[in-house]
């Protein structure tokens, strides 16, 4: 059975960091989501990058109904306006009347509920970009692991000989 190292497990860690900064962080809930998963095998293993399931659609994108980004996910329909109420507190935007009085938030997150809804998300892209790179350099650490414990096992046979 395949064995992780500690180098490849700080590779590893240090692709999931870097996928980390760069993802989109307005609450910090996706960025702290974002975990690789190391699955072994007999002869391989295989690194899936876990998040919460917004952050596929913060990467890739969602088209709008006016707007397309190329990404593989539509809006359909409108995301409920409740959903904004949070994130419109946390930026500090108050809607106010023509005197300067605070009016309620409905409208508002309808509003940009809609907004989102024609315009679509924009990718964001931060996934591709911080692991595509890293890929070769990942294959040549586990070849030279792989080497590294062949030799190991090959020089254990010698010496019982």
């Amino acid at each position: 059975m395949i064995t992780i190292s500690q180098s490849i497990q700080a590779y590893i860690d240090a692709m999931v960091e870097d996928i980390k900064a760069a993802a989109p962080n307005s609450s910090g809930e996706l960025r702290n989501s974002i975990q690789a998963d190391i699955v072994l095998t007999e002869n391989s293993y295989e690194v899936n990058i876990l998040m919460k399931e917004y952050g596929e659609y913060q990467d890739k994108g969602v088209n709008g109904t006016q707007v397309s980004w190329g990404s593989p996910y539509s809006f359909r329909k409108m995301m409920p306006p409740s959903v904004l109420d949070k994130w419109i507190v946390k930026k500090g935007i108050a809607p106010r009347g023509k005197n300067g009085e605070f009016l309620s938030r409905s409208g508002l997150k309808f509003a940009i509920a809609r907004s989102i809804m024609i315009k679509g998300i924009k990718p964001k892209n931060f996934i591709e970009p911080n692991i595509d790179p890293k890929l070769e350099g990942l294959a040549n650490l586990t070849a030279e692991e792989i080497w590294d414990n062949f030799v190991e096992e090959q020089n254990k046979k010698d010496k019982n000989k």
